[in-house]
Formats: structure tokens, C-alpha cells, sequence
């Protein structure tokens, strides 16, 4: 995507911009007052009225102005309703609607007070005004809504507003077809991953696939664990889905190709609480590292720009590089491309410095300096 079409999210044409971050499958979206759905693609914006779907195997994630980035889960169709931001007041303001399926969002610190991120459904309303990690799920044929904060809080209003709740951290409630509300439900942490490492690169020697050993921190009163395993970081696709009794398990056969994975806790009585950080492991044929390879992997930023407390970045090393951003890694695709957005924790000033090691142990550096208004 052009640095062009990307600057309009950190200078913001009246700021209501939003545009996809993620795209896996066969993602499509209908334009305001259009009656054609057509297929999504990577740096397309997207405006109020504009509604996204994803079917079975399909997922997004789209990234607005405001910094909040929204997953769009497998089967949901979540619309655009409102993008607003007062340039005098810097107030800034989202709405969606999720008209079936389930969304989960990240939400950052507002640039002002009166700022907010709402989530809606058909019978409730979710409003968070702080950094808020959230999931909404609606069942269109029962019309129950499910909301769970993960962390940050959120108000919760039911009925056109005649009932409300205010959620904390890993509380869940229901709203049922009739707009009452359920009594709030505790959830279990997420567990800590402990091996292996996020974009650990595992050699295949001369075998076509290896065992591959997962581990996690034992969560207190968890009776079972929900992994998860997928070829796609937005988990569109399962390749094990399954409950385990201990924090550990083994994939057996893995043969070559990417693989990220997330736990998540469960109690006896069956709650389940938000999953873990998403991290990922490469299985490349062959050894781990090339005999003589002595020459550092290219390292371009393509695009850096700055927007809300975030920064968006844009582009290419070598595939199967290890990239990481002030100590955080980041996921390098197959072609060597990668996207991310970067916290950006105070106001002022800031290095933020790329490292990419390439599988023989060859590294380049990069730095790229951020100018962070006061928030």
C-alpha cells in the first residue's frame, strides 16, 4: 500500500479513516448504499455505512484511526456506523455494529476526554474510554449478546439503556432476547506460554516432519486448557483445536510451514477465559544454518507513520528472518513483507530500533525516530 493512502490515518482527512490490517480467506465487504458484497483487500479504506463479512474459514482485522484494531472472527459481519474526530477538541470517536458473529477489539488511550469505542448488537451497547481489550459475540437466531472485558473496563447497557453494567477485567455477562442482563461471571487468566519461543525456527534435517513440544504456565483452578494450532495468525483455519487436562502438549508430525498457537484457560464449571499471546514457530527442511552464508539479510521500512499512540509499520527483509522492534518480535511473511502496529508508551521523542537475524545468525540493524504528541 502507497505511504500516501497510509498518511491519511496519521494526518486523518477529517480523521474518519479505517482501513484493513489482516486479511485471511474470503473476506468481503459492501459499500454504504451498495448491494454488491465484493472481496477485500489489503490497504482498501473503509467508511461509515461499509459492512465487512467473513465466512467459515475467513477473518480480518481492521485498524481506525483512533488506533483500535478490531478482529473480525470466522462466520460474523460486522458493520461501520460511525468515524469521528473534532480537530479543535481532538475528541475521537467509533462506533460498530456487530450484526452477527463475534468481534474482539483492542482499544487504545483516548487523545481527549469524551472520547470512546462502541461496540453494539441488536439488544446491547458496549462503551469503553479507556485502553480496553474486549469481545462482543452476537447469536442472530436466539438474539443473545456475550460481552467479555480482558482487560481495561467497559459500560455495558442493555434494553435501550434501562439496564446497565459496568465491566472490569476478565468479567463476562449475557444479554438475553429480552434485553436482561446476567449476573457478572469471573474468568480465568490467561496462561503464560512458556516454550517455544515466539518464531522459533525448528529444522527438519533429513525428516519430512518432527515432534514439536508446547508449554504453559499452570493456571490456578483451571481444570483443562484450550489450545489451539493454526497456519494463520488470525486462527481462521484450526489445524488442532482440542481440551487438555495439563499444560503441555506435543504435535507430532509437524512438517514444514508456519504455525501459531494460543491457550486458553478453562474451569471446572466450563468458563473459559481470554487466550493467551499469539506466538509462532517456522519448520524449514534441511539444517538451521547454510555452511558459509556470512552476508547480513536485507532490512527496509517502507512506510513509518505515526497516529494516535501508535505507529504503523510497513516492510521487507529476508524470508525466515527473525525481526524484532525494541525487543519485540515481529511476524515476518513468507515473501519476507511484514506490517505491524507498535505501542508507542509516552509522549516526545523516541528510537525505535529493527533487528533482523537471518537463520544463519547474521544480523542488520535499523532505527527509525518517532515524534509523539502529548496524549
Amino acid at each position: 500500500m502507497s505511504s500516501q493512502r497510509l498518511l491519511a490515518l496519521s494526518k486523518g482527512e477529517a480523521a474518519r479513516a479505517a482501513q484493513f490490517y489482516k486479511i485471511e480467506g474470503d473476506v468481503r465487504v459492501k459499500k454504504a448504499r451498495e448491494l454488491v458484497w465484493e472481496r477485500a483487500t489489503k490497504g482498501m479504506s473503509l467508511s461509515v455505512g461499509d459492512q465487512i463479512k467473513t465466512d467459515s474459514r475467513s477473518a480480518a482485522q481492521i485498524i481506525y484511526f483512533n488506533g483500535t484494531i478490531t478482529t473480525v472472527t470466522p462466520g460474523s459481519i460486522l458493520e461501520i456506523k460511525e468515524l469521528y474526530e473534532n480537530p479543535s477538541t481532538r475528541v475521537q470517536q467509533v462506533r460498530e455494529r456487530l450484526r452477527e458473529g463475534r468481534v474482539a477489539s483492542v482499544t487504545q488511550e483516548p487523545a481527549a476526554q469524551g472520547s470512546f469505542h462502541e461496540i453494539a448488537t441488536q439488544n446491547t451497547v458496549a462503551v469503553t474510554e479507556e485502553r480496553t481489550s474486549l469481545e462482543v459475540a452476537f447469536d442472530d437466531k436466539e438474539q443473545k449478546t456475550k460481552l467479555e472485558v480482558h482487560t481495561g473496563k467497559a459500560r455495558v447497557s442493555a434494553g435501550g439503556g434501562l439496564a446497565s453494567v459496568k465491566l472490569e477485567a476478565r468479567e463476562r455477562v449475557e444479554v438475553d432476547g429480552e434485553a436482561n442482563v446476567s449476573a457478572k461471571v469471573k474468568l480465568p487468566p490467561a496462561p503464560l506460554l512458556d516454550a517455544p519461543v515466539d518464531q522459533k525456527i525448528i529444522p527438519l534435517g533429513d525428516e519430512a516432519e518432527t515432534p514439536v513440544h508446547l508449554s504453559w504456565q499452570e493456571v490456578p483452578e483451571a481444570s483443562t486448557y484450550h489450545l489451539q494450532i493454526s497456519s494463520q495468525s488470525l486462527f481462521s483455519g484450526a489445524l488442532v483445536d482440542q481440551m487438555l487436562e495439563t499444560p503441555s502438549a506435543t504435535l507430532s508430525h509437524a512438517r514444514e510451514g508456519n504455525y501459531y498457537w494460543r491457550v486458553a484457560a478453562v474451569f471446572a464449571d466450563g468458563t473459559q477465559g481470554p487466550t493467551s499471546e499469539v506466538r509462532k514457530f517456522k519448520i524449514i527442511p534441511g539444517d538451521l544454518a547454510p555452511t558459509g552464508d556470512v552476508e547480513p539479510p536485507p532490512l527496509e521500512v517502507e512506510d513509518f507513520l505515526v497516529f494516535a499512540t501508535q505507529v504503523i509499520v510497513r516492510g521487507k527483509t529476508e524470508p525466515g528472518a527473525l525481526l524484532s522492534v525494541n525487543g519485540s518480535r515481529i511476524d515476518v511473511y513468507d515473501d519476507g513483507t511484514f506490517t505491524s502496529v507498535i505501542p508507542l508508551r509516552r509522549a516526545g521523542r523516541q528510537t525505535l530500533t529493527f533487528i533482523a537475524q537471518d537463520i544463519a545468525g547474521n544480523t542488520t540493524r535499523l532505527e527509525r525516530v518517532a515524534e509523539v504528541d502529548a496524549y
